[in-house]
């Protein structure tokens, strides 16, 4: 029997499937490995197999013994002694960074031949395993699509990204400095085509232009170019260990996600739970990804840290953490069930093993992550919860379905009652009944899909709005002074009609660095969030500020992008909402710099929002009306 692992597909639901041919829920680990000896955290207190265990073999024979007890059924990155342990497991190689496929010249020729060289070396210890599943290539390469075009732009003309790049740009414009200058503002030594071909030479983004097309069409070249070199050598390598991507981070370009089709068997992405309270996972992640590549998602990388832990961690940043323990098992076990809804989703790992040391990493990050503390002690409910929901996940996977539908020509959308009092400056969706109010529908025109979640309740006081979102943008890329333009900000606009007048809101995240520590005070880092404003549009006037209205955001960094709105009754013209009122509503969300578009009722945005009667039909429901 060949050492293989598969993908299949049973009416719409993916699965991983073992060489013996059970199909196989992903309950997995990350980070089951040694630990930090003491002088790579400058010997503050870590975790380190050493300190705890007289040889690897007794180590591995406790771990191992826990993972089946708490309903783990194989490794994940970062991950060690996988034969002492026994599982099966997913390799992460670094395949990229090591091979300088990443941030030098993915263009130059030998690169090709570099790629399998190291595909075969780092393969090499796992490619004759059976319980191998597949690779990891890299960690988190992102795909910042401005970062990208700035730096490659940046580079010396002997660089052949470089040239492809300025191909691209002599290209897109014919050659022409004049059209160019339509869609960038270039420094002003800098006087034509050939300009660009200096080292040093950069590009921003001028307010109104179409510049952004360009660098998406320039991300799409690179992760081409990065995932084809990435297939070829891992496939050279090992025929039958199956391809993951790079652990997409929380974050994910579309032209980078459409770029790897060709080239991953399963697309892997890290992900930080959405909701605090109650373990919500926001729909868009995952339905896109879907729709953008038509293969499996494994969820490489999630948690939830605890203010309360024995280890002293300090969960400095904004990635997820809520006061206790009991709490913290909470948020897992529904997220588990949460993240086994998807039909694409065929598993989950948990970063990681133990906590990280006090005081923090090397670079900083500290946070209460693990299974144990880092004197090896497990967090009991947190072990508990995955015992008691592991095991169950592969059947509740079975049952799942596709969660977005497609949009529906006339019939009236439902809108719910909200269940308790919302106030968005709680900044939370505790108080939101989040799968009544998800919205479906939504659509972008091809080849891109929906980027953010919309919810909508009401109650007698007025509408509320609710977005999760994402976008990667830095204010640097684009030519402005103060203000930000409220053209090229991440909106969201929400277009209703009652009793045949129409109204225009919208939300505008403005851009602004924040400081935090990831550590102590000497390692504070500035990080771009996204403070939502609301403003009322009308007709032949410039947008103003909407004081009658309250918005708060949810996420303070990016690249999430999330936003809380209550909008009065009197904003409509109205003295109360009742069910069974009917509206017409729109919503349509434009990315940075008009990047991507979304919206509820067909047309772009430039279309829609002068075309009242093209809006959804909208009922007012009760708590229990399910929306369409």
């Amino acid at each position: 029997m060949r050492n293989q692992w598969e993908i299949v597909s049973d009416d719409g639901i993916f699965w991983l499937q073992t060489p013996g041919g059970q199909r196989f829920y992903a309950c997995g680990v990350n980070g089951v490995n040694a630990g930090n000896p003491p002088d790579t955290v400058h010997g503050r207190p870590s975790y380190y197999l050493w300190n705890q265990y007289a040889s690897v073999d007794r180590w591995a024979t406790v771990a191992r013994t826990r993972l089946d007890k708490w309903g783990f059924n194989h490794l994940g990155a970062w991950s060690s002694s996988e034969d002492q342990i026994g599982l099966p497991y997913i390799a992460n190689l670094d395949l990229g960074r090591r091979s300088r496929a990443l941030w030098f010249d993915p263009f130059a020729p030998a690169l090709g031949r570099r790629v399998k060289h190291w595909a075969k070396r780092l393969t090499a210890p796992h490619r004759e395993r059976g319980q191998r599943i597949g690779y990891f290539p890299d960690n988190e390469v992102g795909w910042w699509n401005a970062a990208l075009f700035t730096f490659y732009l940046s580079k010396e003309w002997e660089n052949l990204t470089k040239q492809r790049l300025w191909n691209l740009l002599y290209e897109r414009y014919q050659g022409r400095w004049s059209r160019l200058l339509d869609d960038w503002v270039p420094p002003v030594t800098i006087k034509g085509m050939n300009g660009l071909r200096r080292t040093g030479a950069s590009l921003r983004l001028r307010p109104g232009g179409r510049g952004i097309e360009v660098i998406n069409s320039f991300t799409f070249l690179c992760a081409e170019r990065y995932y084809k070199l990435v297939h070829a050598g891992l496939r050279a390598a090992d025929p039958h260990g199956l391809i993951f991507s790079d652990r997409l981070p929380i974050y994910y370009s579309q032209d980078a996600v459409r770029a790897m089709i060709p080239y991953v068997d399963v697309v892997a992405a890290n992900y930080n739970i959405d909701g605090p309270d109650d373990g919500w996972i926001a729909h868009y992640f995952f339905d896109g990804l879907a729709a953008l590549t038509g293969k499996p998602i494994l969820v490489s990388e999630f948690f939830c840290a605890a203010t309360e832990n024995r280890t002293g961690n300090k969960n400095v940043g904004f990635l997820l953490t809520v006061p206790t323990q009991a709490q913290r098992a909470r948020v897992t076990r529904n997220a588990l069930r949460n993240f086994a809804r998807f039909p694409s989703v065929v598993g989950t790992h948990w970063f990681q093993y133990y906590d990280e040391p006090r005081g923090g990493r090397a670079d900083g990050e500290d946070y209460n992550m693990g299974l144990v503390d880092i004197w090896d002690r497990p967090y009991a409910e947190l072990a508990r919860t995955f015992a008691r929901t592991n095991p169950g996940l592969s059947a509740l996977h079975g049952r799942s379905r596709a969660s977005n539908s497609s949009l529906q020509d006339g019939t009236p959308a439902v809108i719910p009652h909200a269940r308790r009092p919302i106030d968005p400056s709680d900044r939370s969706l505790a108080n939101w009944d989040r799968e009544r109010s998800l919205m479906r529908g939504f659509a972008a025109d091809p080849p891109y899909v929906p980027f953010a979640d919309v919810h909508l309740a009401w109650d007698p006081k007025g509408l509320h709005l609710a977005m999760i979102g994402m976008d990667y943008m830095h204010p640097d890329h684009l030519a402005c002074e103060e203000p930000f333009p409220l053209s090229e900000t991440f909106q969201v606009h929400l277009l209703i009609s009652v009793s045949d007048r129409a109204h225009h809101f919208a939300v505008h995240f403005l851009p602004h660095e924040v400081a935090f520590s990831a550590g102590d005070a000497t390692n504070a880092r500035g990080v771009i969030a996204f403070e939502p404003h609301l403003y009322t549009y009308a007709s032949g006037r410039s947008p103003r500020p909407l004081e009658t209205a309250a918005v708060a955001h949810l996420h303070t960094a990016a690249p999430r992008v999330s936003c809380a709105a209550h909008f009065p009754a009197r904003t409509l013209g109205l003295t109360t909402l009742r069910k069974g009122m009917k509206l017409h509503v729109n919503v349509v969300i434009i990315s940075h710099y008009r990047g991507h578009e979304m919206y509820w009722s067909g047309g772009t945005a430039a279309q829609t929002f002068t075309r009242p009667e093209e809006w959804r039909p909208v009922v007012l429901g009760q708590t229990h009306d399910r929306p369409r």
